[in-house]
């Protein structure tokens, strides 16, 4: 019977499942046939034939502790050199920390040298006799994409590895069972060296012993160095290649990551640097002698120059006759003049340093590159449940309090009524929406069926019981002298309802034709309820350094919006550039007390607690953030800057991983403060990477140290950009010296880029060096890449051409930044412009949209108070200066310029008598 028998095919089977606690289980097994053909008997694998196999075990396999499973799987070595060549071994020693010594390291051979690209790989269980073709294969399949493979290159991966160079393949996993000591070995070492140390020996075949059992491996260690000592004997050549690899994988140490596939660029072997980088003190292919371990031998140079040294300064002895006589004296005087240094100790001869290690690259210069990925079945640090980072971010920040449900202001009352009002409305609409679809199926009067439909659905009670509410508190709050325990038929009564009723319906009229007038597009917004453009005025404030203007225009937003987040956070970013941290802890509170998953309040109060040491508080912020937004890229990027400062590799490693999964994703969401750039500088010309990213973020927040740190990561790729944004830092400190050295460097390295030309116009107006100013402003203006909004630009070089007396030019640049973004400042600055060209119409018309922007500037008012004065209009000039004087004008000039034209008035006008108040006359 055993000379008939036949082998159809060989296969693995896995014995996971007892391990995890079956005493059963089944598997489907394909037996892989042991040789391949390529003729007509060839097969698919479709047709190999199965076995179903079924294990039992008397009781399931029992731990003291759970186990953790941890798979080690080494791919390929990519990009390898022809020194590597074919017909040599290349072993693979894995030092993996599981016991304080090292006592398990994986030792993997029989690689394949392969040419061409592979489609198609499987991971495959190592060291096992490999009687046919792939029968050691596993179910695990290797993937072919590169997308989440770490490396410390900023190249990207799938770049360097080019699939048709000659590779070795191994593609083997390797298994071990963790024990809870084994776990915390592992994590504290990543704690601590980060790395793991994977030793490559590639010699002749007959130098290595073959692949045997683990009782064997003892005497590995010592096999290599005693084959190659013995061949060095026998005279014959005997070449080898020692090289290691330092894979960074202390990603496992962050909170709930259970997998890594780290690239790592080969190098000569270098003993310190492997001592100093994993802890390891010895080589396992090529250990140290036991007997020399700790001894260094010297060179014979050095030898030869110790020997010439003593023989020099060697002196002959006090006692000897010769000595005395050839000095003339005795031998009590020979001692005394006797010189001590020649019987101090000799210096120690100084060691030559070593060499580094040299990365290893092929012909062509791609880095020679080997692939491993680690993955346990549970985490080392446990990840934090979403529950508990809610309830810590709620302990955070304080929630609001509580107030009475009592109406406190005339204004909220108001509100209230026109919120009620818009309810109202929009559910009549609904309703009315649904009559008319049931409307076929009833023959009545439209008005009559409407109002009985509505009696009949109970919505008709409903709202009169609403407006009720709304009216009688509004009735109370308005009205207080309002008594209505007097008779109804009292006269003065009678007249305040009849005049409360006016009230009412007019503003329900108001409430419906702008609801109306919205939703077909003739209803245009005031520009003082605009967000956006208050916004804008705001940031043009604090350019033109006129900070109490705009934290006006901060206040007015706060006061149109209370409830939104994004103003308190708007505020809470002036108060960090006027330097008040501490007040922007209190409005970023407010925001987060409306809104506790606001992204931008969060980002900026984590990173506020970080500068306080409030650590754990900053985390929980930021993980609030990329919780909410996982592919926000700037998020998981400031997350890296926070744990570069805590000195957490693991969290770090973790950080970069997913900012770079999601570098390339268009699906986050953008909110205003992201799309929108400073009125200065811009991130249009910066590369789309990581750090800028984060960098340009960072900058909007004025978080100048921050910005420095994610720059220090772009300095050797990018040295021109990072140049600009360091200049844009010193411009916002008004350092304005040490700004235009950094945009010199920009210049030679970028060039004349419109954006570093016009940050340098702007550093030399405040440093009032008008002329160089005005150059950098038209060299931008005559560019044919400059962009289409340049506000800060044209208001800058309309000053400066205003301040080198060029008047025409001044206002013609002026009126290009009212026409691309129309703000108060701009237009007041043209109509200034054309009053002093004596266009006094023109500059009414400026002066007017001015105030249609902001009626409450007072430099607007006094100006018209000029205009009209000089126009011969005495009431409008009285009703335009009572608005400056109320708006609180405190312009000298202005006040002095009024007082000589009212002078000038009355000169003209004697009949009349202009009465502007006694502050003037």
């Amino acid at each position: 019977m055993e000379g008939d028998a036949v082998i159809i095919g060989m296969a693995a089977m896995d014995m996971l499942p007892l391990i995890l606690g079956n005493k059963t289980f089944n598997a489907s097994l394909d037996l892989k046939p042991i040789v391949t053909f390529e003729d007509d008997r060839m097969i698919t694998f479709k047709n190999n034939p199965k076995m179903c196999v079924t294990v039992i075990i008397d009781r399931p396999i029992e731990f003291a502790v759970k186990p953790t499973i941890l798979s080690f799987t080494v791919e390929s070595i990519y990009n390898i050199p022809q020194a590597m060549a074919p017909e040599m071994e290349c072993r693979i020693c894995a030092w993996l920390p599981f016991t304080d010594n090292f006592d398990k390291k994986l030792i993997l051979g029989n690689s394949v040298y392969k040419a061409e690209d592979v489609q198609y790989q499987m991971k495959a269980w190592p060291n096992i006799p490999v009687i046919g073709n792939n029968v050691n294969a596993s179910k695990y399949r290797i993937r072919r994409s590169f997308d989440n493979v770490r490396y410390s290159s900023k190249k990207c991966i799938s770049s360097i590895i080019k699939r048709d160079n000659p590779k070795l393949i191994y593609n083997y996993i390797w298994r071990n069972i963790l024990s809870s000591q084994n776990k915390s070995i592992l994590h504290n070492y990543l704690l601590r060296y980060r790395m793991i140390f994977l030793e490559i020996f590639l010699a002749d075949k007959d130098m290595f012993p073959p692949l045997t059992e683990d009782k064997q491996k003892r005497s590995l260690s010592s096999s290599v160095r005693i084959k190659h000592d013995d061949l060095k004997k026998k005279g014959r050549s005997s070449s080898f290649l020692h090289l290691m690899a330092l894979v960074d994988i202390s990603s496992l140490v962050y909170p709930g990551v259970t997998n890594t596939r780290v690239a790592c660029q080969l190098s000569t072997y270098h003993e310190k640097e492997v001592l100093q980088a994993t802890g390891v003190q010895d080589s396992y292919f090529m250990p140290k002698p036991k007997s020399t371990d700790t001894l260094r031998p010297a060179s014979d140079k050095a030898l030869k120059r110790v020997e010439s040294d003593r023989f020099m300064k060697k002196k002959p002895e006090p006692s000897s006759p010769s000595a005395s006589t050839k000095r003339g004296g005795r031998k009590s005087e020979t001692k005394i003049n006797e010189d001590l240094k020649y019987a101090l100790p000799s210096p120690p001869v100084q060691e030559e340093e070593e060499e580094p290690s040299m990365k290893i690259f092929n012909e062509n210069g791609d880095p020679t590159i080997i692939i491993v990925e680690i993955e346990i079945a549970e985490p080392l640090v446990e990840a934090r449940p979403a529950e508990e980072l809610i309830a810590n971010l709620r302990e955070l920040i304080p929630a609001r309090p509580t107030l009475p449900k009592t109406a406190i202001s005339i204004k909220i009352v108001e509100e209230y009524y026109k919120s009620v009002i818009q309810e109202l409305s929009s559910t009549l609409s609904e309703h009315m929406l649904q009559y008319t679809q049931d409307k076929k199926y009833c023959q009545c009067s439209s008005q009559a069926d409407f109002l009985t439909y509505l009696r009949r659905m109970g919505v008709y009670q409903q709202c009169i019981l609403t407006l009720r509410k709304a009216i009688s508190v509004l009735i109370h709050k308005k009205y207080d002298s309002m008594d209505f325990s007097l008779k109804r038929s009292n006269k003065k009564h009678q007249d305040l309802i009849g005049k409360f009723f006016v009230y009412l319906v007019s503003q329900m009229n108001t409430i419906l034709n702008k609801q109306s007038c919205s939703i077909t597009g003739y209803y245009k917004e005031g520009p003082l309820s605009s967000l956006n453009a208050t916004l804008l005025y705001a940031k043009e404030a604090c350019e033109v350094k006129n900070y109490t203007i705009a934290e006006k225009y901060f206040m007015e937003r706060l006061c149109l919006e209370e409830n939104n987040p994004d103003t308190w956070f708007d505020y809470a970013l002036f108060q960090i550039e006027m330097d008040s941290p501490e007040l922007a802890f209190e409005y970023l509170n407010e925001a987060l007390s409306r809104k506790p998953d606001h992204t931008n309040s969060l980002l900026l109060y984590g990173i506020l607690l970080t500068e306080k040491g409030k650590m754990s508080d900053a985390e929980t912020c930021f993980m609030t953030v990329l919780v909410n937004r996982p592919r926000w890229v700037e998020g998981w990027g400031i997350l890296f800057l926070f744990y570069q400062k805590n000195h957490n590799a693991g969290g770090m490693a973790f950080a970069e991983d997913m900012a770079k999964q999601y570098l390339n994703d268009e699906r986050t969401d953008q909110d205003y403060f992201m799309k929108s750039d400073d009125l200065v500088w811009t991130s249009a010309i910066l590369p789309r990477t990581v750090f800028f990213k984060t960098a340009a973020i960072l900058l909007k927040l004025r978080m100048y140290y921050w910005v420095e740190d994610a720059l220090s990561f772009e300095i050797a790729t990018h040295p021109g950009k990072v140049n600009y944004l360091l200049a844009a830092i010193c411009y916002f400190q008004e350092n304005y010296d040490h700004a235009l050295d950094h945009l010199e460097e920009a210049k030679l390295i970028e060039g004349w880029n419109y954006a570093i030309v016009t940050l340098t116009g702007h550093c030399f107006v405040w440093k009032h060096e008008y002329e160089e100013a005005r150059k950098e402003f038209f060299y931008v203006l005559e560019s044919y890449d400059r962009p289409d909004d340049m506000h800060m630009l044209y208001v800058h070089c309309a000053k400066v051409l205003s301040l080198l007396n060029r008047e025409q030019e001044a206002r013609k640049i002026m009126l290009k930044a009212c026409k691309n973004n129309p703000t108060p400042y701009t237009w007041m600055i043209a109509g200034s412009f054309f009053y002093n060209e004596n266009d006094l119409l023109s500059a009414e018309e400026c002066f007017t949209e001015a105030n249609i922007c902001n009626n409450r500037i007072s430099e607007v008012w006094a100006y018209l108070t000029l205009i009209n004065l000089k126009l011969d209009r005495e009431t409008e000039a009285e009703l335009c200066y009572q608005q400056a004087l109320q708006n609180d004008l405190d312009d000298t000039t202005l006040i002095a310029s009024i007082h000589e034209e009212i002078a000038n008035y009355q000169k003209r006008n004697y009949d009349s008598q202009l009465s502007l108040g006694p502050n003037v006359l």
